[in-house]
């Protein structure tokens, strides 16, 4: 089985370099909403199945990609949310108001929507609901929700053989294969 996996198109949305806690969390909201660049590059479907999460961002980039709306779009694919780790009236790096909240999220703190335990068990659900269709497929996600899922990949034994991208750039593709 291979599972082909592709990071969403970049997103349009500029962030700012300082938020209140209020103000980060409704940057993030418009983040979630916003429409990804145009993209150029198109993907030949072989005959795989694509799945998209349900945020806007990744159905975009599987139409943009393949040509056409995703076979399934799933909620489990969505990215790991994230908010403001503190209440506050002061302006704060946006670095600060990132790291902090994953911070939160990996020690599970229930300020975060969602801890690290249930990403990782939403990981696992994905590739169960994958391994049970069984056949070969494309899965648009996002960045962090893509860690979590390789590591759940590795530990199911899947090879994963990297694109020439250091990081997971946006539109970055990783192969699993098992």
């Amino acid at each position: 089985m291979k599972i082909i996996l592709i990071r969403h198109g970049k997103v349009t949305m500029e962030w700012k370099d300082r938020y209140t806690s209020s103000a980060f969390d409704a940057a993030v909201r418009r983040y979630d909403l916003s429409t990804i660049a145009p993209v150029r590059e198109r993907i030949e479907n072989r005959g795989y199945m694509v799945y998209a999460s349900a945020m806007p961002r990744t159905g975009a980039t599987a139409k943009a990609l393949f040509g056409k709306k995703p076979d399934g779009v799933w909620k489990e694919l969505n990215e790991v949310p994230i908010c403001s780790f503190m209440d506050t009236k002061r302006r704060l790096p946006l670095k600060v108001w990132n790291v902090m909240g994953r911070l939160q999220w990996f020690f599970g703190s229930k300020r975060q929507k969602e801890t690290r335990n249930e990403t990782v068990a939403r990981a696992a659900r994905v590739l169960d609901a994958l391994e049970r269709e069984g056949g070969d497929c494309y899965v648009v996600t996002h960045g962090f929700f893509l860690l979590v899922l390789l590591k759940e990949l590795k530990r199911r034994k899947y090879t994963v053989e990297k694109d020439k991208h250091i990081r997971i750039n946006n539109l970055a593709r990783l192969v699993a294969e098992k």
